[in-house]
């Protein structure tokens, strides 16, 4: 819609789940279909599949591919859009290591050209390394954090270390 940052469209849900895949289709059909959809030519499917980088499996069928080949064509469906707003959960599951760390790079550089990601991990270590700035929910009460500078020096506090500041009574009640 136009008037809300730009011709970009404002949100884009990642489901982890990966049900929204059509076993029967491949991954390019998937991509032209919600291409057609929002009227993006096929030069920006093209693009999306080189920056993703599912170029060699772009032909096979969604049932015969493995869990990471699925979370990188939903990255792919997310990105095609050019979202305002991407939200993700677990997005890091079923990825080899190498594609982790592709990952972790292509949401920095979203984040870098105006998208803001609103994502959901278990994986503390994953989040700081996209991020300094995190929410978590203590009581049913969203808590917005920054991970500031310890002392003087340049390092960063952790996320678990600030995960476990918040929850400690709940790490020493169960012990």
């Amino acid at each position: 819609p136009q008037g809300f940052a730009g011709d970009r469209i404002p949100l884009y849900c990642q489901r982890r789940d990966n049900t929204i895949l059509y076993p029967y289709l491949n991954a390019e059909d998937h991509l032209l279909y919600a291409a057609q959809c929002y009227g993006l030519p096929q030069s920006r499917v093209d693009e999306v599949i080189d920056y993703i980088g599912i170029g060699d499996f772009i032909h096979k069928r969604t049932v015969a591919c493995s869990l990471g080949m699925k979370q990188l064509i939903l990255l792919a469906l997310a990105i095609l859009n050019k979202p305002a707003v991407l939200v993700m959960d677990e997005p890091l599951n079923g990825l080899d290591p190498g594609n982790v760390i592709r990952f972790r790079q292509m949401m920095l550089d979203l984040v870098a050209g105006g998208t803001t990601i609103l994502l959901s991990s278990h994986s503390l270590a994953e989040i700081d390394a996209v991020t300094k700035h995190i929410f978590s929910l203590k009581n049913h009460t969203i808590q917005e954090e920054f991970l500031l500078p310890k002392g003087g020096n340049h390092d960063q506090q952790r996320a678990e270390d600030r995960y476990r500041e918040i929850y400690s009574p709940t790490f020493d009640q169960k012990s």
